[in-house]
C-alpha cells in the first residue's frame, strides 16, 4: 500500500489539475516577487556607484583648484612655476585614479542587472516540472518519483 498524504489518491484528476494551476501560478508570482527584491537590491547599489563617482568627480575638481593654486604658489618658490604646475597635477591624478577604482569595483559587485537567485531557482522549477510531467514517461504519483517515500 502506498503512503497518502493529504488524501490526494483519492480526489478526482480534475480538481488535482486545478490545484497544480493554482500552485504553479503561486510559484510564479513568488518568483517574480522575488525578481523585483532582487532587483531593488542591485538598483540601491548602482545609486550607490552613482554617488560614489559623483563624489570622486566633485572631490577631483575642487582639490585640483585648491592644490593647484596652494602648491603651485608653495613649490614655485622651490623650482620653477612650471615644473610645481606638474607636480601639482600628477598628485591631483593619483587621487582622481583612486576614487575611480573604489566607483569600478563597485560597479564589478552590482552588475549584470539581472535577478540572478530568481533565474536560478526558475530554472530549478522548470527542471522539476520537465521531469516530473514529461510527456514520455506520464504522470508518475509523488510515491513513485521519490525514493525516499516508503511504502507499507
Amino acid at each position: 500500500m502506498v503512503e497518502q498524504r493529504d488524501g490526494l489518491e483519492r480526489r478526482p484528476p480534475l480538481e488535482l489539475i486545478g490545484r497544480l494551476f493554482a500552485q504553479i501560478g503561486d510559484l510564479v508570482q513568488n518568483e517574480l516577487s522575488l525578481a523585483q527584491i532582487e532587483m531593488r537590491t542591485k538598483l540601491r547599489a548602482l545609486a550607490t556607484v552613482g554617488v560614489f563617482g559623483g563624489v570622486a568627480a566633485v572631490l577631483a575638481l575642487l582639490g585640483s583648484i585648491a592644490l593647484m593654486i596652494a602648491a603651485i604658489a608653495a613649490l614655485s618658490l622651490v623650482v620653477s612655476t612650471w615644473a610645481a604646475a606638474l607636480i601639482v597635477m600628477a598628485v591631483l591624478f593619483v587621487f582622481a585614479a583612486i576614487f575611480a577604482l573604489v566607483a569600478k569595483a563597485t560597479l564589478a559587485r552590482a552588475t549584470p542587472l539581472l535577478p540572478e537567485r530568481a533565474l536560478k531557482s526558475l530554472g530549478e522549477d522548470l527542471t522539476w516540472a520537465k521531469t516530473r510531467f514529461s510527456s514520455s514517461e506520464g504522470y508518475k504519483t509523488s510515491a513513485e518519483t521519490s525514493p525516499e517515500r516508503s511504502t507499507l
